[in-house]
């Protein structure tokens, strides 16, 4: 085996290294999300022992290629895994405050979520891509999937204040709510009472 195969070899191997860990956090998230890297894996483990077992230099070339390529997508199929999850989180964040200011609480929330539809952006601009072209995408996501997780963490700690919000409001509709039926009652009321007093001056007349 040559030196430059060697070097593919650890290159190759630093890649699993690189993949192993990332795939445990994937498989926590549950929901099948590591199945597309876990295939990439096993894929590239595959190609890894043709390029071992190969006879020819070219055939074990070509091998070793396949197997990095494999690799690589597994790396991404995990940091992509991560990002829709963390994009699931910011998407129910938002819909439970869908009638709250929530830039009162989070005053970059404006910011925040477009940084969110960059990281959104990012997966269909690689997904949009082939062969190499592709590969200098992989390592957008990991900054991707950290900056979503910071944002998360910032709604996460938001959500007392906001809750606090919603009880308040929820305080005011009951409270004007009363009011109004205590003012639709006492309308009532002194409707009928101004009917008795109609009646009562027409079948009583003073005389």
């Amino acid at each position: 085996m040559t030196a430059q195969q060697n070097d593919d070899l650890q290159h190759l191997l630093d890649l699993f290294k690189s993949i192993e860990p990332l795939q445990k956090i994937v498989e926590s998230l549950g929901d099948g999300l590591d199945g597309p890297a876990l295939n990439e894996t096993r894929n590239a483990t595959f190609h890894l022992l043709c390029a071992l077992l190969a006879e020819s230099g070219d055939v074990r070339r070509i091998q070793l290629e396949k197997a990095e390529r494999h690799a690589q997508r597994a790396i991404y199929d995990c940091h992509e895994a991560m990002l829709l999850r963390e994009l699931d989180r910011l998407r129910d964040f938002k819909d439970s405050y869908a009638k709250v200011v929530i830039s009162s609480i989070i005053p970059d929330w404006v910011d925040l979520v477009r940084a969110a539809r960059d990281a959104h952006s990012s997966i269909k601009r690689a997904r949009d891509q082939n062969g190499e072209e592709r590969n200098n995408f992989y390592a957008e996501m990991a900054p991707h999937v950290k900056e979503l997780n910071r944002i998360n963490e910032i709604c996460e700690s938001a959500r007392e204040e906001l809750n606090k919000i919603i009880r308040r409001d929820n305080e005011e509709l009951k409270r004007l709510h009363l009011e109004a039926l205590r003012a639709r009652s006492f309308g009532k009321w002194s409707l009928i009472l101004g009917l008795l007093a109609a009646v009562g001056a027409w079948m009583f007349p003073v005389k």
